[in-house]
């Protein structure tokens, strides 16, 4: 045992850790453009027929109001320059008011949210923010710098080493959340812009966020309903901004 060489390992071991991550960094620009759009899509798909079967039942909308929707939520995203991917109704025991967006599409979008936020334009806000994730190619973005980074986790610290494998994990685990929180805040913002330009309100997906930060925060017990509508910190394990930090910096951005 050497500790100047103990030492000197420690810092050589950081300096390539952090060498690979910004690495990561400028390579996924590049691996995001050249991968395939129609493989970005199975992906998609395949992910959602497998959540199809135990998270996803079918919808008690009315087909009218379903396709209204959808035609609406079309006229959308052609004002914007791109197609709009299928959009999927679903009723869901398990994610309740919610609206998810796979690589390439589908979009689904719960019964709870339809009837959460009730009007159409307000529905539409959040499938805007869906819209932008998929424009963006953030589910991709995701999955590659994830996959990366867990791979020479795996490679640095062994698969013996259960302990330090896990630990390297839940490190990875922040760090995509902290990407995914920066993402949200994208998609945030390029939604603002696709219904401003489709002649929506300025405040319409704000009024959807606050309509949304009040349902999750009345799940919580009396004393603290009024904190966690105001709370602006969303914390490490958080994949989103909190709902007083989204309505900030959405108010800011006119």
């Amino acid at each position: 045992f050497s500790l100047s060489k103990t030492v000197l390992i420690s810092v050589a071991l950081i300096f390539f850790i952090l060498l690979f991550r910004y690495s990561i960094n400028l390579a996924i620009p590049f691996a995001v453009n050249v991968f395939p759009a129609a493989w970005e899509q199975e992906i998609g798909e395949n992910t959602y027929n497998a959540m199809s079967k135990s998270v996803f039942q079918k919808s008690s909308l009315s087909r009218s109001r379903i396709e209204r929707l959808r035609g609406k939520a079309s006229d959308l995203a052609r004002i914007n320059g791109f197609k709009s991917p299928k959009i999927i109704f679903h009723d869901s025991d398990l994610i309740g008011a919610n609206a998810l967006a796979f690589p390439g599409g589908p979009i689904v979008v719960t019964d709870d949210l339809v009837i959460l936020l009730q009007r159409d334009e307000l529905i539409l806000s959040v499938v805007a923010h869906e819209f932008a994730h998929i424009q963006e190619r953030h589910s991709l973005q995701q999955i590659i710098e994830v996959v990366g980074i867990a791979a020479v986790a795996s490679v640095i610290l062994g698969s013996d080493d259960t302990l330090l494998e896990e630990a390297s994990f839940v490190g990875i685990n922040l760090w995509a959340n902290k990407n995914s929180r920066g993402f949200e805040k994208r998609a945030d913002l390029l939604a603002q812009e696709y219904l401003k330009k489709a002649g929506f309100r300025e405040p319409t997906f704000a009024n959807a966020i606050k309509k949304l930060t009040e349902h999750y925060c009345s799940k919580t017990s009396v004393r603290k309903v009024q904190h966690c509508i105001e709370q602006t910190d969303s914390g490490w394990l958080s994949t989103h901004p909190s709902g007083a930090e989204r309505l900030n910096y959405l108010s800011h951005s006119h």
